[in-house]
This record gives C-alpha cells, structure tokens and sequence, in this order.
C-alpha cells in the first residue's frame, strides 16, 4: 500500500524537481546576461572612442591599458588593447592610494569579453572604496610567457608571466549618482560630475 503512494507521486516530484532547475538556471542566465555588457558597449559610451585606432598587429605581443570602470557590484574592470588579438592578460599590480601611502597590489585578472583587440577584465580581490574620488594607480599589467615569441630566460630560472609597463593614474569620482573617470593626475572630471 505504502509504494503504491510513493509511486503515485514520484511523477509528480520529478516534474517539480525539474522545473526548480529549469527556473533556476534560466533566472541565472537572465541576471548574467544583464549585468555583463560587452568590452564594446561599454568602449562606446565614450563619444571620443574610436575602434579603429586599436588594429590588429600580429607582431606585437603587448598589452596596453586603455581604459578603467568600476562596475554596480563594486568591482574595478580594465579595458586593455592587444594587438596580437591572440594574448590575454593574467594580472596586474595597482595602487588604490597615492603618494606617501603608494602600496602596489599583484591582482589576478579574469577575461569578461573581447572583440578582436579589445578586452576587458575584471580585476580580482578588489573592491571598489566607498570614498568619493578614488585612485587606480597602475604600475604593470601581465601575461602569460609563451616559449613561442618570448625570450627564455638566460639563467636557470623559470618565468610564468611577462609584464608591460602601464605606467598610468586612474581616478574615478562619484558627484550624486554619476561617476567620471580621468586619466593621469586629470581630476577635473570631478568638478563637472
């Protein structure tokens, strides 16, 4: 009698089990897919932004920071130019303070989207600061060594990334509910909100 029940309903909790996967995978893909705009829309917002400048050049193995944002869930994202187009970048060291209290941070980088040279990435185990103007001093930005294209190493050491010089200050200010960025000590973004 009592498997006679349980065979009565199995149907049923297996239906309901599916339909809780379902829904929860289709709700997951739904909030990913908006919050993850592509290394293009986000490039464009820039009315000065142009693709063109960024062509492929197979020969060169660089990568060049272009461009900063702090995403709504309060992480940093880096837009970077690879001329190769065939490279990704691995991490990157950052300040988030200046001056006398410089102190660089070596941070993972984890690939979001790319568009032929332009990549962007989000920036590991940091978190954007509460504070009104906030600073990205960025000393280096790193990729894998490849035996390919790099020079191996002239002594018995073994090299896992190659770094490029970025060389650059990024402030990013918050006036109401708008945020500007500037570039290289440029903070008059933050009078004009």
């Amino acid at each position: 009698m009592r498997t006679k029940s349980i065979n009565r309903f199995l149907p049923s909790m297996c239906l309901l089990i599916v339909s809780i996967l379902f829904g929860t995978i289709a709700a997951y893909t739904g909030a990913r897919a908006e919050t993850a705009p592509t290394v293009l829309t986000d490039l464009q917002k820039d009315a000065n932004f142009d693709a063109t400048a960024y062509p492929v050049i197979e020969s060169d193995y660089s990568l060049q920071v272009i461009q900063i944002a702090e995403s709504t869930a309060h992480e940093l994202l880096v837009y970077i130019y690879v001329p190769s187009g065939k490279l990704e970048a691995t991490s990157i060291n950052i300040s988030t303070a200046i001056n006398d209290s410089l102190h660089y941070v070596h941070y993972p980088l984890r690939l979001v989207d790319s568009a032929e040279t332009l990549h962007k990435y989000r920036v590991g185990n940091l978190t954007v600061k509460a504070d009104a103007l906030r600073y990205y001093d960025i000393s280096s930005i790193y990729r894998k060594w490849d035996e390919h294209f790099d020079a191996k190493p002239t002594d018995d050491n073994t090299v896992a990334e190659v770094a490029y010089p970025v060389a650059a200050l990024f402030t990013a200010c918050t006036v109401g509910d708008r945020v500007s960025y500037g570039r290289n000590g440029d903070r008059n973004h933050c009078r004009h909100g």
